[in-house]
């Protein structure tokens, strides 16, 4: 059985990666100002595109680190991102930052989700997304965290979901999450 890495070691691990990856385009910049080459300059383009999307995906797996807890409607967050919202009105405690990124992450990855229906179940709300097509790379990669997936803004949703006690499932047609009325 592997050994479970503290979750505040892979934060100083991460931030130890992005700042040598920042560190690293310094010097490319430098040579892209000094060599009048255009295959070369768009070479060093490219590599400092990579470093910041890597950059960006280092903070956003961050993000699932730290959660700060108050009470949201998910109704009026829900209709920022989706136009059918059907079921109760519901307040949770959760991070209202980290529950937007996951709806804003849903809509970029499947833009045709527009029906929300909402209900509760054994102490919880169930937030179900329907009537819509999942890729089956998606299905095979939702816990793949490596930088090379393309999706791993959905990822990072998972784990947030997960972080506040909560499910998410992901299936052909529907995605369903679930999420305690009092997180633990």
């Amino acid at each position: 059985m592997e050994k479970e890495i503290p979750i505040y070691r892979v934060a100083e691990i991460l931030g130890a990666i992005s700042h040598n990856i920042r560190g690293a385009e310094q010097p490319l910049v430098l040579m892209k100002d000094l060599i009048d080459d255009e295959m070369f300059k768009k070479a060093v383009f490219s590599v400092q595109n990579h470093i910041q999307n890597i950059h960006n995906m280092i903070k956003d797996i961050l993000k699932i680190r730290e959660l700060n807890f108050k009470e949201i409607n998910l109704n009026s967050l829900l209709k920022k991102y989706f136009r059918n919202i059907k079921g109760t009105s519901v307040v949770i405690p959760c991070d209202e930052e980290k529950i937007d990124f996951v709806f804003n992450t849903l809509k970029k990855t499947f833009p045709g989700i527009e029906n929300v229906e909402i209900y509760n179940v054994d102490k919880s709300v169930v937030l179900s997304f329907g009537n819509i097509a999942v890729k089956k790379d998606i299905l095979e990669r939702i816990n793949d965290l490596s930088f090379q997936n393309p999706y791993v803004d959905l990822v990072v949703s998972n784990r947030i979901i997960k972080r506040h006690s909560g499910n998410m499932e992901i299936s052909y047609d529907r995605i369903t999450i679930k999420l305690p009325f009092s997180p633990i």
